[in-house]
């Protein structure tokens, strides 16, 4: 019994040491790519390592023909095409450019006490948390829509 409970102890104390490690301005710095598109919870899901693109079923319904079908695939990859060019680099100081086969926009970013790094682009609020060596991104759009993305860090040459 007493074994036991100091295994558990040890156990909760290792977890909670994890827990506490901080987050700093460090872990954002570079250039990062999207890896990952998920749309509407779900319902549309992009790998672009894969260059796969996952619709549900119950999105595949609402289309009527198979040109309809066609239509909105094309659009689907289009703007999955759009996010694979796109880079987003953070700098030190709170600072972000992005880059798109179309342009490039700056902007300034936060990082708060919770190891969230908090910023917009255009009218849409955008959080980035490290996970497993990625960014996970969200993104708050119009009509409370969210779109997750996933970034891997671009290597660099030296």
């Amino acid at each position: 019994m007493i074994k036991n409970t100091f295994l558990l102890v040890a156990v909760l104390s290792a977890f909670a040491g994890l827990a506490q490690t901080k987050v700093t301005e460090k872990e954002f710095i570079g250039t990062w790519k999207v890896v990952n598109l998920d749309m509407d919870n779900g319902k549309v899901f992009m790998d672009m390592d894969k260059d796969s693109l996952y619709v549900m079923d119950s999105l595949r319904k609402t289309w009527k023909t198979k040109e309809d079908s066609a239509m909105v695939m094309a659009v689907m990859y289009g703007l999955g095409n759009a996010f694979k060019e796109m880079e987003f680099t953070f700098a030190p100081g709170g600072v972000y450019t992005v880059k798109t086969a179309k342009k490039i926009q700056n902007g300034s970013f936060k990082l708060d006490d919770t190891g969230i790094v908090k910023t917009s682009i255009g009218n849409d609020a955008m959080t980035f948390i490290p996970y497993k060596g990625m960014l996970k991104s969200e993104m708050e759009m119009q009509k409370g829509k969210v779109m997750r993305m996933f970034f891997r860090k671009v290597e660099t040459e030296k």
